[in-house]
């Protein structure tokens, strides 16, 4: 995600945050949120009743 987060996401977050924050639609979200996931940029930290929580790796986050 490096410099193009969306500035006002927080940690961890759901694809519902994440879509409003990019302004994109949930389904797309929720796909972009996979495909960063599988290349290491996010990832899966928890469940919050149904919905995964997303959170940037450390070494990612720390640059």
């Amino acid at each position: 995600m490096g410099g193009a987060d969306p500035p006002d996401l927080p940690q961890p977050f759901t694809a519902k945050e994440y879509a409003k924050a990019a302004r994109q639609r949930l389904e797309m979200a929720r796909r972009a949120l996979n495909v960063l996931a599988s290349l290491g940029l996010v990832e899966r930290a928890s469940k919050a009743g149904r919905a995964y929580l997303y959170q940037l790796p450390a070494e990612v986050e720390n640059g």
